[in-house]
């Protein structure tokens, strides 16, 4: 039988939210997830704690690399357990002291059993919530002979898109075709409950199966076709007992001698131990396995087959944890070999990405037709330690009025920037909301909004009358006579209000002021200013001196602008002022014919 990988799913495509008007917008403990099973045979009611060497094969567990990064596991399952309250409890009380603190719990749920002890979890609660606890099936001495356990996981620091369901089996053991008969009443009893949860479920099914071949009617049955279909993450299937092509998987039994009353010793040749997934997790998105990681954990596939573990290179197995020296990898291959019948089978799983997602650098006021942009920072906050240990982040924003982008973001990035650029066509009050949309699945914080209010202002109107606009003035002094003194008019500057008032247009600046020419005939009181409000004026006087005569004009031109805001813009008002500057005419007098005398007086400029 040829298992093959599911395609990647179809994700849902980028959510689009409507916005009014303009928009402005807006990434623990550091852990993927470590998933163990271990057939730890503790079901003898005398054994009261977990057997000498234990603790080493936890603790290399927990430093092992095979995926290319080391942690501490995050679920472990315990087969033939005998309690919660005891196996449980001891092995809960051994991770938390191998790794400091009281994290380590255990579940609550004892199953049904006919014999041979019961699945059991231990699990990490600083990484995972264990929001649920079922037992599967119904025992009996011809059918189901342990109930299968379902927990449900949910990553800590995630929502529950991102749960998933672990199955804990301990199926039937033996090749009889009556064995095979009694595997297969289980994995119905998973394949219906599993099935009922509908399609897409993130589900791991793990434990000590006893499986000697696919063809197995349970294994078939676990891999069919449906809503719950399981596949092998490995794609190692076939005939595994006995098979050198399969040795890399076999799990039963790491010993040829036995080192405690009822320990197997045939020598490792058979792949009892499995963790087989949904094809959610293997679709390379969301929570998802970490194939490269999946391990019949210290088997390097070195030993000799039906030979002890020992009989593998301790070399090959320091090579796969960091910082372990041959000596301590024999030190484990022997702990593997006299602590239980089988080899525990670890994964390592990634987690959904995790969006944090902020706008910063938006004007609270702005004038009209500004080109301003806020600077939208999206991240990939996932809580992991490695890149590979979640998935990528996916995302799109957008929203009426300001530019619509998307991105992607690998964990322990550094996030994306992106320019959002606002629309201020319209003066007035302003406001939106700019929504970032995660769309890679199981994504925690999905969306994110932020909502922001923005003052558009009307430019300045400058204008030398109140009433209407007026940019250019004229003003005529006419005829002066020389060294009659300085003659004066008045004039103001006014900032006029625009279409929504003068609460909403921006103030007037006069940056400068250019004088007419030649100089020494016209001066003004007027100087540079700012911030006129709207609706006000600046009084000002313009003055011609006499004191050289003959006709004069010049253009002062005044540089104005808007306040100092996004959107300023600056315009030019001008003065024109003219005027004569005349001599006094001389004087002559007039005698008329006969004794009378003529007097004749001119004034010039009179």
């Amino acid at each position: 039988m040829i298992i093959r990988h599911p395609p990647i799913a179809t994700r849902a495509t980028l959510a689009i939210l409507g916005l009014i008007g303009w928009l402005l917008g807006v990434s623990e403990a550091r852990a993927q997830l470590r998933i163990c099973n271990y057939n730890v045979t503790a079901s003898d009611s005398s054994l009261t704690s977990p057997r000498p060497g234990v603790d080493t094969i936890l603790s290399a567990i927990g430093n092992s690399a095979k995926g290319g990064f080391s942690r501490p596991i995050d679920v472990l399952v315990l087969l033939e357990a005998n309690s919660v309250s005891t196996t449980g409890v001891q092995f809960a009380t051994l991770l938390n002291t191998i790794y400091g603190g009281t994290n380590y719990r255990q579940s609550a749920l004892n199953g049904g059993s006919t014999g041979a002890g019961r699945p059991i979890c231990v699990y990490n609660a600083a990484t995972v919530s264990l929001v649920n606890e079922k037992a599967v099936g119904i025992t009996s001495s011809t059918g189901q002979p342990r109930q299968t356990l379902r927990y449900q996981f949910q990553p800590v620091g995630y929502d529950s898109n991102a749960s998933f369901s672990v199955y804990a089996s301990h199926f039937k053991a033996s090749n009889s075709s009556s064995d095979a008969a009694r595997r297969n009443v289980e994995a119905r009893a998973i394949r219906a409950d599993l099935d009922a949860l509908g399609d897409g479920v993130g589900a791991i099914q793990l434990g000590d199966l006893n499986l000697y071949t696919s063809s197995d009617p349970s294994f078939q049955t676990l891999t069919g076709t449906g809503p719950g279909q399981f596949f092998d993450p490995v794609s190692s299937v076939g005939s595994w007992t006995g098979n050198a092509a399969f040795s890399a998987v076999h799990t039963q039994s790491p010993a040829t001698t036995a080192f405690f009353g009822g320990q197997a010793t045939g020598g490792i040749n058979d792949r009892f131990d499995f963790q087989l997934t949904t094809g959610e997790l293997l679709d390379g998105r969301g929570l998802d396995s970490i194939t490269s990681s999946y391990w019949a954990f210290g088997n390097t596939d070195t030993h000799t087959m039906s030979g002890a573990i020992t009989t593998g290179s301790p070399a090959a197995l320091a090579a796969l944890i960091p910082g372990s020296t041959i000596a301590q990898a024999s030190s484990v291959l022997t702990a593997l070999s006299q602590v239980t019948d089988h080899l525990p089978v670890v994964s390592d799983y990634q987690l959904p990405a995790k969006m944090a997602a902020s706008l910063t650098g938006v004007p609270t006021t702005v004038i009209k037709g500004a080109a301003v942009s806020g600077l939208l920072t999206v991240s990939n906050a996932a809580p992991v330690a490695v890149v590979m240990g979640a998935d990528r982040l996916d995302y799109g924003f957008t929203g009426s009025g300001v530019c619509v982008g998307t991105g992607s973001d690998a964990a322990l990035g550094g996030g994306n920037a992106h320019l959002v650029a606002l629309n201020t066509a319209l003066a007035g009050p302003a406001s939106g909301t700019l929504t970032v949309q995660a769309t890679s699945p199981q994504a925690s914080n999905p969306t994110v909004s932020q909502a922001v209010t923005l003052a558009v202002l009307d430019h300045a109107i400058g204008s030398f009358a109140a009433g209407s606009t007026v940019s250019s003035l004229d003003i005529d002094f006419g005829t002066l006579t020389q060294g009659s003194g300085t003659s004066s008019q008045a004039f103001g500057v006014f900032n006029r209000a625009g279409s929504l008032g003068t609460a909403w247009t921006a103030k007037l600046d006069l940056d400068s002021i250019a004088p007419a020419v030649p100089a020494g005939v016209f001066e003004t009181t007027l100087a540079p200013f700012a911030n006129l409000a709207s609706g006000s004026s600046r009084s000002s006087a313009m003055s011609m001196l006499t004191t050289t005569s003959g006709s004069f004009s010049g253009t002062y031109s005044l540089a104005v602008s808007d306040e100092d805001l996004p959107g300023a813009t600056a315009k030019t008002m001008t003065i024109t002022v003219r005027g004569s500057v005349v001599t006094p005419a001389n004087v002559v007098l007039s005698v008329p014919s006969g004794s009378q005398t003529q007097l004749a007086v001119g004034f010039a400029g009179i």
